[in-house]
């Protein structure tokens, strides 16, 4: 198996950058390459973007593989991996592309390491189309720590749009996973027993701090509202461009998280509703719509089957089991709107 080549139609479902992020963090995983055609074909820009090539190059690098295609506007990339390797490595985007949607490609790979593995990360950490810093630590890497995981994670400079400029690192040690139910039945509520909802405001220095101000005081209303405590921080921070940024979590019986990225002329009022409303949509649910699709490539790699009950099986993550099936066919069962079923091959 590990010599077959895996085609991928880049313009199925979504269509977008989720389809070769998991395509090529799947091929270093299992050692089989890939060919990944029409990417982003339906998008405005299509082709390969900063942040795409830096998630290629980056896949590449750790397990020496042969590329074909990686360059800024192609829209067909060949990965041919070889031995995943253990060390310690630097990538920059050279913008602000995010460098959570770079970990997303890089973190299977690193936790199949056969030693410990370090990344640094430069780029936008707070930028749109993409989860939140403070979402990847806060949300997915506890939820893969519940599958076993062995992986921390610091920031060091913040990046906002256009100029970036943020750094984070995370590091892995080798860990072998194993499928957990994300469930109905899932219960955690001992971690929480105050079902408080948390907030990590990000803010430039570059902007007032009453924007701050405003949006710690809707939070607070909008969830006190609904019988719900908070635990909010707030972080004023030195960037190159300006910007705010709310990241709200709430992990008391599963994973569930919203992001919210502040924008010129958008009431600080109306920033923290959107956070507040988004992450309500998700807290009857163990596993937000958008960790879900997340969760998958972690479950494949897992010993055992996963279950996820989620607020909703988005387009996003059916095409990301389009995928992960077309490598391992009848690994992921969507088994309605709400749960998803995954077969570990671990």
């Amino acid at each position: 198996m590990a010599n077959k080549k895996v085609i991928v139609d880049g313009s199925y479902g979504e269509g977008g950058g989720q389809i070769l992020r998991t395509s090529i963090s799947l091929s270093a995983v299992l050692g089989m390459p890939v060919k990944i055609n029409n990417i982003r074909i339906k998008r405005r820009n299509p082709g390969l973007r900063p942040q795409h090539l830096t998630g290629i190059i980056a896949a590449s690098k750790l397990t020496n593989a042969k590329l074909r295609g990686n360059r800024i506007g192609s829209t067909s990339v060949e990965f041919i991996p070889d031995r995943i390797r253990s060390g310690d490595y630097e990538f920059d985007t050279g913008t602000a592309g995010s460098v959570t949607l770079v970990m997303q490609v890089l973190l299977p790979i690193m936790l199949s390491s056969p030693d410990r593995i370090k990344i640094t990360v430069k780029g936008g950490t707070h930028v749109m189309h993409s989860p939140s810093y403070d979402y990847f630590k806060e949300v997915l890497l506890p939820a893969v720590r519940d599958m076993g995981a062995c992986v921390k994670t610091e920031i060091y400079r913040y990046g906002f749009y256009p100029r970036g400029g943020g750094q984070i690192t995370v590091e892995c040690n080798h860990s072998e996973l194993v499928g957990y139910e994300y469930d109905e039945h899932h219960k955690s509520d001992k971690k929480w027993p105050d079902k408080i909802v948390k907030a990590r405001i990000i803010q430039s220095n570059k902007l007032p701090k009453h924007i701050i101000e405003r949006e710690v005081n809707k939070i607070n209303g909008l969830l006190n509202g609904v019988y719900l405590n908070t635990n909010i921080e707030t972080k004023i921070v030195n960037t190159l461009s300006p910007g705010n940024a709310i990241t709200l979590w709430y992990n008391g019986n599963g994973y569930r998280g919203s992001y919210v990225l502040g924008q010129t002329r958008k009431p600080a009022e109306k920033v923290a509703d959107e956070a507040v409303t988004e992450l309500l949509k998700h807290i009857n649910y163990t596993v937000d719509e958008y960790l879900t699709d997340q969760l998958m490539i972690f479950s494949v790699m897992a010993r055992g089957s996963t279950k996820i009950y989620t607020s909703d099986v988005s387009l996003h993550a059916r095409t990301n089991a389009y995928i992960i099936n077309s490598f391992l066919p009848n690994t992921i069962k969507i088994v309605d709107k709400n749960h998803v079923e995954i077969k570990g091959r671990g």
